[in-house]
């Protein structure tokens, strides 16, 4: 009797310790249920949370310097900026535009504003009735324009002589079918004033005439396909007020004075697939594509009143005083071989050059000057520019960059490939202010060792006493951010930063193989330099 009670008592013991065993690894359970349940919920969130944070690197809506991760572009104290910054012309001229700095740093939101106005007032090359031409000669086709407005005239004729200019009216749509004017001795090929809606199609013109195509005060024009060569002055100018225009797949080559001009209160338009290649002329005012605020005083001739000397100057006057080509896209253009610059910006604003191959041009690939702001500058290439090999003896010792910047401000150059130029990479020649050049890959720009003038990566310059050009001030570079260039290969000194500049940050970027300093900064003035890699060492005057 008493074995039986031990054994019972043994047996409920065992029950007892099954039950908590059971107990415990049921709570167990729990627990670690809710436990995996949290950290699912943790890592959900954490995934979101990146999520949230690459979106917003990517989302357009926010301004490219938070997208970036970058320091604000105005980083002087009140009082330096009131000394260095805020009375430079650049700077007025922002202010007389009622821009805010902040207008510049949504790029891409622009660029969609831009082509969607292009888009809604496009014009088509084949709207409204049709007309057949088979005339030869200017006089006959210029009498079935007056004959017939608002209608598609279709030219069936492989030739017409051009003995007068052609005047437009509203609305005319010619389909060229290839057809060729030859002229010689005519001012004009194409002229209209004052008008809008035109459409220019499939045209060759060529021969010894002044212009290929001038308009004056002309809105939404569509200017496609056309070969435009020899011109004794530029292929086509848009001068004036002029709202919405696109140029798309020109060839203009061979024109005495450069080839696209593009000057005044233009703005709405779209310079897309265009070759622009081997023009004459090495006047800045006759580069390849010319945007500038020098609107001539007489209509008709570009030169009248605003230029001096063999049109090597401009007269017209200080950075805030004239209107602006502004809102236009330069996109998948090759411009190559030309006398001059391939891009000259003297004043244009909030313009957007991208993807363009820019090469060989005898000065600059792209120049902006004289109060160029708000540019965006993004995957172009830039190579074997700023030879001058047409200029003359004493010009030939300052061989020019792939880019330069002149009186010029809030422009970002990011992502280009800027290689193998004659006096450098990128410079910045005087009063360049809160530019931004990041991730550009820019490599041998130091072709000709007997420079004198330096070939540099990326310079940041001064010209202290200059007195030649009284519209524009001549100061050192302020608030400039150079990050996340790769520069390497053949440059004197990798990046550049001359007496006086102050408040520049340079960081992240890799410098290799230059033949002095990887960065070589002689300013006495505070300009950050931190984080960057380099194989050949860094100059500081101011430490």
């Amino acid at each position: 009797m008493k074995k039986g009670k031990v054994v019972v008592g043994v047996g409920v013991l065992y029950f007892i310790i099954a039950i908590g065993i059971y107990c415990e690894e049921m709570k167990a359970d729990l627990v670690n249920g809710s436990v995996a349940e949290k950290s699912e919920e943790t890592v959900s969130e954490t995934e979101h949370t990146v999520e949230e944070e690459t979106i917003a690197e990517c989302d357009e809506r926010t301004d490219i310097i938070s997208r970036r991760s970058l320091p604000d572009l105005e980083r002087m104290e009140k009082k330096d900026q009131d000394k260095y910054v805020n009375h430079l012309q650049v700077i007025k001229k922002i202010e007389s535009l009622r821009l805010g700095t902040e207008d510049f740093l949504y790029p891409e939101v622009s660029i969609s504003n831009i082509e969607a106005v292009i888009e809604k007032n496009y014009i088509p090359d084949n709207r409204g009735k049709k007309v057949d031409f088979r005339g030869v000669t200017s006089q006959e086709l210029q009498q079935v324009i007056d004959d017939n407005p608002k209608t598609v005239i279709d030219i069936i004729s492989e030739q017409i002589r051009l003995t007068e200019p052609i005047v437009l009216h509203d609305d005319t749509i010619i389909n060229g079918n290839g057809v060729r004017f030859i002229g010689e001795g005519v001012t004009y090929g194409f002229i209209a004033q004052d008008i809008s809606g035109i459409c220019l199609y499939n045209i060759l013109i060529e021969g010894k005439i002044d212009y290929g195509m001038f308009f004056w005060n002309c809105d939404n024009l569509n200017i496609t396909q056309n070969t435009i060569k020899g011109c004794r002055q530029k292929a086509i100018c848009i001068i004036g007020i002029t709202n919405g225009l696109k140029i798309n797949n020109n060839e203009m080559s061979a024109n005495q004075a450069g080839a696209l001009y593009i000057a005044g209160d233009v703005s709405q338009g779209l310079i897309e697939n265009n070759t622009v290649i081997n023009n004459e002329g090495n006047s800045d005012w006759m580069a390849g594509i010319v945007l500038t605020d020098a609107s001539p005083t007489k209509r008709g001739d570009i030169w009248s009143s605003v230029f001096g000397g063999q049109h090597q100057f401009s007269k017209s006057g200080d950075i805030g005083q004239s209107d602006y080509p502004h809102d236009l896209i330069l996109r998948n253009n090759i411009i190559t071989n030309n006398a001059s610059a391939g891009i000259y910006s003297e004043g244009a604003y909030m313009c957007y050059l991208l993807n363009n191959r820019v090469s060989q041009n005898d000065k600059e690939g792209i120049s902006l000057t004289h109060g160029t702001i708000g540019f965006y500058i993004n995957k172009n290439t830039l190579e074997y520019n700023g030879g001058r090999k047409n200029q003359s003896y004493d010009d030939l010792e300052f061989e020019l960059p792939g880019i330069s910047l002149d009186n010029a401000a809030y422009n970002i150059l990011e992502n280009n490939n800027i290689t193998g130029n004659y006096g450098g990479g990128i410079k910045m020649v005087r009063t360049a202010i809160r530019n931004l050049v990041i991730g550009n890959v820019i490599r041998d720009n130091y072709i000709n060792k007997d420079n004198v003038s330096g070939g540099y990566g990326i310079e940041l310059g001064v010209r202290l006493d200059g007195t030649e050009d009284v519209g524009v001030d001549y100061t050192p570079d302020y608030e400039n951010i150079i990050c996340r260039n790769v520069i390497s290969g053949k440059h004197y000194t990798g990046i550049f930063i001359d007496e006086e500049c102050f408040i520049n940050d340079v960081f992240d970027n890799v410098i290799m193989d230059s033949e002095v300093y990887g960065i070589e900064a002689v300013s006495l003035k505070f300009n950050s330099m931190i984080n960057n890699t380099t194989n050949c060492g860094i100059y500081n005057e101011f430490q």
